[in-house]
């Protein structure tokens, strides 16, 4: 079906040559990137690509174009700028394919794919292509850790020697075995859900991870998943980490992420809110430098929230680069967003976990 001919497609206003961002998956979270987009760009610059002809509808009737596949997208006159993928992770690799093929900056929420090997060939075939591209890795934009990376990075506190890191929530309650959201090899589990998140968060903090001691992983609802997950590791730093993942924590009534981290001069706790640091006994760390690190973390600015701050500081940050214009209002360094090449090696050390742990 040609783009004109479309029914549940609707026209931007005024020129056909608008440079767009598409939106690639109209469920939860291509809800959540458009309503957030719509607010950062100018009126009719965003536009979704749902195979649901009743989700094109819906969007349809809020003014947004719609399109029911990619090609359909690619029919237009429009300059697609960029797109964020919010597709179920089975389609990530065909989707980021093809629009990396045509140079258009993706944006593509965790994980990366399901097939380390296919998230390599993106990753060097956005290398190709020279544009920009960038995980949807939320935790990296949380005040309280990006000032955790930046002690570690900065050696305020000396080398890192080790850490325990929790990712705990309440998603999995009962029984769903069904649905590929309780089925590791679709996609679901509590490593591919949250495994990309902490994962991701203690390489920037940490640095690269040499290799993985041990990993155990528990059922408690699922049958074909995990969901919950103990990993053991080593970083080429020579820091250690403990993580412990879990999404069937009925004491959580949502997601909740901490750290403890140990250095040679000191101690710092951080979680999604708050960070404090300690200074051992008799360590060479000023009082000044002290009072700078454990002054009460604020939320970075953005121009429109919903959700957290993070959300909007991710997209505004893609939208810099792929657009070429001023969006951020925070201080903050582009390389502090996750890159296809984060998303490998998350991917990478997911595969690896869940195998030693028999699920892969």
């Amino acid at each position: 079906m040609s783009a004109n001919t479309d029914p549940q497609m609707h026209q931007l206003k005024g020129s056909s040559t608008v440079n767009g961002i598409l939106v690639v998956g109209g469920g939860k979270m291509g809800l959540s990137h458009l309503a957030i987009l719509n607010r950062l760009l100018d009126a009719g610059q965003v536009a979704v690509v749902d195979p649901s002809r009743l989700t094109r509808f819906v969007f349809g009737q809020m003014g947004i174009r719609t399109f029911a596949s990619l090609d359909q997208a690619f029919q237009t006159a429009t300059q697609w700028r960029g797109a964020v993928i919010a597709s179920p992770t089975g389609s990530h690799y065909p989707i980021a394919r093809a629009l990396l093929g045509r140079k258009i900056p993706c944006f593509v929420e965790k994980p990366l794919t399901l097939d380390p090997v296919r998230s390599r060939e993106l990753v060097n075939l956005q290398k190709q292509a020279g544009v920009p591209a960038q995980m949807g890795l939320v935790l990296r934009f949380l005040q309280p850790f990006v000032r955790l990376r930046a002690i570690a990075r900065s050696g305020v506190l000396g080398a890192p020697r080790s850490y325990r890191a929790r990712m705990l929530g309440n998603v999995v309650t009962k029984p769903d075995n069904g649905s590929w959201r309780t089925d590791y090899r679709r996609g679901g589990g509590c490593l591919n859900e949250y495994g990309p998140h902490l994962i991701d968060l203690c390489r920037a903090v940490f640095g690269d991870v040499d290799k993985i001691e041990r990993a155990s992983i528990a059922k408690v609802h699922s049958t074909l998943a995990d969901d919950r997950a103990k990993i053991e590791w080593h970083h080429t730093s020579g820091a250690c980490g403990s993580l412990e993942l879990d999404w069937c924590d009925s004491s959580r009534r949502k997601s909740y992420t901490d750290f403890d981290a140990e250095f040679e001069l000191g101690s710092v706790h951080a979680n999604v809110a708050e960070i404090s640091v300690r200074a051992r006994p008799g360590a060479d760390v000023s009082n000044s430098r002290l009072d700078e690190l454990t002054r009460p973390t604020l939320p970075f600015p953005v121009n429109f929230y919903l959700r957290g701050e993070e959300f909007t500081l991710q997209l505004e940050m893609f939208l810099e680069r792929a657009l070429g214009r001023s969006m951020l209002r925070a201080s903050l360094d582009l390389d502090l967003a996750a890159t296809l090449e984060d998303g490998l090696a998350a991917d990478l050390l997911i595969h690896e976990a869940a195998k030693m742990g028999g699920l892969a």
